[in-house]
């Protein structure tokens, strides 16, 4: 039935949005500070067609810490997450609007970076507050904030792209299951990155060896 088609057809696009999600923060453990909790592509009463589920990570005893440009640029990977899995999966043409809320998140964030941390795109002199300053600075945030936000996409897209058999194969399950816990994502995160890092690996040793047996022009 027509009906069965589209709702199978929304499932596996939520389910490839919040799998992008996780997968790119299990891949960047352990460096990123939340660790994922769960999965699930049950709607919730407040409209949200999935949601996945995060946890500080535990930092040896430390009751918090302050937030580095490092860490909050991992935070827009994450965030951005969700629309690079749809892009690549269904490529740009049929990206949905389940990532509105990400993007404006992303972008606040991006936004309070550069006008209240001073960080900006080339690490120089930190911006003065857009607020209290003409449209010349109010431009040049602008500037440095989406570069923070386009960078962060074009890194999700990479590693999803890198890994895009791991974002099938976890997709097409929770479209089933509907919820699936954090640790089955972060060990097919980690699975994937050792065989990524494998194929480097060899790759560089066929290099190494074809150069070393490569007759020597002198002889």
């Amino acid at each position: 039935p027509l009906n069965k088609s589209v709702s199978a057809e929304l499932e596996m696009q939520v389910a490839v949005h919040e799998i992008g999600h996780a997968l790119v923060a299990s891949l960047l453990e352990p460096a990123y500070q939340e660790v994922v909790q769960r999965v699930t592509i049950t709607p919730t009463s407040n409209g949200a067609g999935g949601l996945t589920f995060f946890a500080p990570r535990r930092n040896d005893g430390a009751q918090g810490t302050i937030a580095t440009r490092t860490d909050l640029q991992q935070k827009l990977v994450v965030l951005l997450g969700g629309r690079a899995a749809e892009e690549v999966m269904f490529s740009m043409d049929f990206v949905s609007l389940g990532a509105s809320h990400d993007i404006q998140e992303a972008e606040r964030i991006a936004r309070m970076m550069v006008r209240s941390g001073g960080m900006t795109e080339n690490m120089g002199s930190p911006r003065i507050s857009a607020n209290l300053a003409g449209p010349r600075v109010a431009d040049a945030v602008d500037s440095d904030a989406q570069w923070f936000v386009s960078s962060a996409y074009s890194e999700a897209l990479e590693l999803l792209q890198r890994h895009k058999a791991t974002l099938i194969e976890l997709a097409e399950r929770l479209a089933v299951e509907k919820s699936i816990p954090g640790a089955v994502v972060r060990r097919s995160a980690r699975v994937a990155a050792a065989k990524s890092d494998t194929k480097v690996e060899a790759v560089t040793a066929t290099i190494v060896n074809s150069t070393s047996s490569r007759p020597s022009s002198e002889e």
